[in-house]
């Protein structure tokens, strides 16, 4: 319940700062979002267009009917509308699903972080 409303919470504030937010739909319901952006400072300092994927969310109930394929794939296809020359992504590594579409997308893996979470009461 908390990290799902972290993903909503995400994704309103994507939306209120005027970023875009793409969201699919199946059987007449939204099923996910995935927040991107152009990121501009970073665009003017290396001299190219910077895309970033920020969040991506598929309802459980959804999965392997191929709607992240094809959400993934749209918020590609609307950077690169938008300019983008460069996309940065991230994931976390236990998430194979994840990593499997980024390598069937021909992204590469240019470095790697570990984030650690602490949930306090």
């Amino acid at each position: 319940s908390k990290v799902n409303d972290l993903y909503v919470k995400w994704a309103i504030t994507a939306f209120s700062n005027k970023e875009p937010v793409i969201v699919i739909e199946s059987e007449g319901k939204v099923r996910g979002y995935f927040v991107i952006k152009i990121d501009l400072k970073l665009s003017n300092y290396l001299g190219y267009t910077y895309g970033r994927m920020r969040s991506l969310a598929i309802d459980g109930s959804c999965r392997e009917k191929g709607l992240g394929k094809r959400i993934f794939r749209g918020a590609i296809c609307h950077m690169k509308k938008s300019g983008a020359e460069f996309i940065d992504s991230g994931y976390s590594t236990k998430n194979h699903v994840s990593a499997s579409l980024h390598t069937k997308e021909q992204f590469r893996t240019v470095y790697e972080e570990v984030t650690f979470h602490k949930w306090l009461n």
